[in-house]
């Protein structure tokens, strides 16, 4: 689901217009990921972010992670701590 930002006309959607707030894409129109994306960024014809994403919409089947011995897989961890400077 997205929400509208920044008011727009979509030239895409019969030049429906978006109000700020709204929820985009309106009821009744599907919206390709391709096109959610150009208008969640700065690369569309306005040049400036028009839509919000508020959740993903095509969920992704999760896939259960084997536990691995493999020592070249990097493991996330926190940021080191900075060292303290002497004076």
């Amino acid at each position: 689901m997205c929400k509208v930002v920044k008011a727009f006309i979509d030239l895409q959607d019969n030049n429906y217009y978006y109000h700020e707030g709204d929820n985009f894409p309106r009821d009744g129109v599907d919206a390709s990921d391709d096109r959610i994306a150009e208008l969640a960024s700065t690369d569309n014809r306005c040049g400036v972010v028009l839509i919000e994403v508020l959740q993903e919409a095509k969920i992704q089947p999760q896939t259960e992670e084997k536990p691995t011995n493999d020592k070249s897989v990097i493991k996330a961890e926190s940021k080191p701590k900075k060292a303290k400077k002497k004076e």
